[in-house]
Parts: structure tokens; C-alpha cells; sequence
């Protein structure tokens, strides 16, 4: 799957961050997922639900594995990113 408008169900984009290296984007949707694309194709590789308020900021660590989430409630929730391989 690769990035492509949003449709009704999943709303559009309300925030996205880039990696430190510049080889992923995560971004965060109004349907409560962030998405993580490899930036050089569009690739789509995961996709994470993230909250049961409505999100409104995507961000990561500079120099960990760590990403976070901040949402309407004043939640704040991170995650230790792993590294993304290719699907067989």
C-alpha cells in the first residue's frame, strides 16, 4: 500500500514527523492511527491505533527509538519504535 488521499472512514492527515535519518515519515490520522511510510517510495509499513481521544500531535525522540502521541485528553502516550523490515 502506499500513501494516497484520505477517504471519509480514515480523515485526513493532522500531523506527521520524519525520522532522524530521513527514511521514515510517521503520520498521524484523524481515524486515531499513525501510519509510518518509507519516505524514498511512499511504501506503507505499519500502522498503529494510538488513542481513544482525538489526536493532534506525532512525534519522535532524536536520537532514541521512542515515539509519541499527544491527544485532546492531555494523554500522552510513547512507544519504543523498533526497526522496519521488508514483508515476505
Amino acid at each position: 500500500s502506499k500513501l494516497s488521499p484520505p477517504t471519509e472512514k480514515e480523515g485526513p492527515f493532522v500531523a506527521c514527523v520524519a525520522s532522524p535519518k530521513g527514511g521514515l515519515v510517521y503520520a498521524l490520522r484523524e481515524d486515531k492511527r499513525v501510519y509510518c511510510f518509507k519516505l524514498s517510495s511512499a511504501e506503507l509499513l505499519t500502522v498503529t491505533p494510538v488513542t481513544e481521544a482525538e489526536p493532534t500531535t506525532v512525534l519522535l525522540h532524536p536520537h532514541k527509538n521512542l515515539l509519541g502521541t499527544i491527544a485532546t485528553d492531555h494523554r500522552v502516550v510513547l512507544w519504543k519504535s523498533r526497526k522496519h523490515r521488508r514483508r515476505k
